[in-house]
């Protein structure tokens, strides 16, 4: 005669599998989709803002939305004072150099003319109304008169720009550059300027979005400025 005490015994010690907890799964089931959901929609609903940082271009950073910049008491190599809302509409570069300069200054701006006035139309990455404001670090021998005769090589797409030293030192400071003469009075004809080989670029309503340091090759210039420029306007 079997025990009937036993025999339920039995049957619960059999190792038979027990049957899940609906619940729980559906728990489990429901906080796995949730969290792939939220992935999704971080990445897809709510895209990150463009904020200031660092380009994919090395050496290249990006302000947003942009710095107001001003070009009070600045003048361009015909003497007239420069006022910012005549530029608008336009791309602007910004480089800070001077005419003495012994290399810097004449592979920079070589470098901007391959890319402003490129061999092919194919290659153009600014509009033809874009400009060069090319800024003398040197106003005391960079006169408006020598800066207009250089620049004339280089065509109608440079402006030069020149002003007091203190209101050139002001206008670089906006544009994150500096500069400082090794000239030891003003009687001293033959020195040197230490300066910043930044390309800075100014929107067309004025306002000062990203810079380059260098830069080193025309394709870095190039590729910078694909960055920052609306293609195929």
């Amino acid at each position: 005669m079997t025990d009937d005490k036993t025999d339920s015994h039995n049957k619960m010690s059999s190792g038979e599998p027990r049957s899940p907890i609906p619940g729980l799964w559906l728990l489990l089931s429901g906080a796995v989709l949730a969290f792939f959901l939220g992935i999704w929609a971080s990445t897809s609903w709510y895209p990150a803002p463009e904020t200031d940082g660092p380009l994919q271009t090395p050496g290249a950073y990006r302000y947003v939305p942009g710095r107001a910049i001003s070009l009070a008491g600045l003048v361009d190599h015909d003497g007239h004072p420069l006022d910012l809302d005549a530029f608008r509409g336009r791309w602007l570069l910004v480089n800070f150099g001077y005419l003495s300069c012994p290399d810097v200054c004449p592979l920079t701006l070589s470098l901007l003319n391959q890319v402003l006035v490129p061999a092919t139309p194919e290659a153009k990455v600014l509009p033809d109304s874009a400009r060069v404001l090319y800024a003398t670090v040197d106003p005391a021998r960079d006169t408006p008169e020598r800066m207009k005769a250089f620049l004339a090589y280089f065509g109608d797409i440079y402006v030069g720009v020149t002003g007091s030293e203190s209101t050139l030192t002001a206008f670089a400071r906006q544009l994150n550059a500096v500069f400082v003469s090794q000239r030891k009075s003003e009687d001293e004809e033959h020195y040197t300027v230490s300066h910043s080989s930044s390309v800075a670029l100014i929107n067309p309503e004025g306002l000062f979005v990203a810079m380059l340091k260098g830069p080193d090759s025309a394709d870095q210039l190039r590729q910078f400025l694909k960055e920052v420029v609306p293609q195929g306007q």
